[in-house]
């Protein structure tokens, strides 16, 4: 097995419905463009294809 080791990816956080800051290093943006990543990856490390289904349907409301 390997050694973990820490990988900063960068930085997501939602304030609000369709609103989002990002941080990753040197690229910084906000508003409903962050959003949209945030949900993105938020969607792509849920392992269960079925949490992704229900989270999109919650998140669209």
């Amino acid at each position: 097995m390997e050694p973990f080791r820490y990988r900063n990816f960068g930085s997501l956080a939602t304030i609000g419905r369709a609103s989002a800051v990002a941080d990753f290093g040197p690229v910084r943006f906000g508003g409903y463009a962050a959003w949209l990543a945030w949900l993105f990856i938020h969607l792509m490390k849920m392992v269960v294809f079925e949490n992704r289904l229900l989270v999109l349907v919650q998140e669209g409301r």
